[in-house]
């Protein structure tokens, strides 16, 4: 098995990388295809095995919720994928609904969270 890294575009516009483990190019793509939100894949090349396939395919969401007092917040997560964000947003104190879930690349997502603590 070999270790494929893909420059995917989500439906949300993000620009994000993912790495995946396949016999060959073509099961790779397919393997990325089946990811969720994946908008279109824009590039795909061998790379060296990662330390952590979680850690390298960690993705980006901003998630706008409402609160116990009907207020919006925006809560930052990162997660393999948006089912993921779903679960950790049903055990989130500040998350009584979900309003919309938005991936956005990890610069964005920084930059958005460190705007939100100031």
């Amino acid at each position: 098995m070999k270790h494929y890294r893909a420059s995917v575009q989500t439906e949300s516009g993000a620009v994000i990388s993912l790495t995946v483990k396949a016999p060959d190019e073509r099961l790779a793509l397919a393997s990325v295809k089946r990811k969720d939100s994946i908008f279109r894949v824009l590039s795909i090349a061998e790379c060296p095995a990662p330390a952590s396939m979680a850690t390298a395919n960690k993705r980006f969401f901003v998630v706008l919720a409402k609160n116990m007092a009907g207020n919006h917040t925006e809560i930052f997560v990162s997660a393999t994928s948006q089912s993921n964000v779903r679960t950790k947003m049903e055990m989130h104190s500040q998350c009584a609904q979900i309003v919309r879930i938005t991936e956005t690349c990890e610069s964005d997502w920084l930059n958005r969270k460190q705007k939100a603590l100031v």
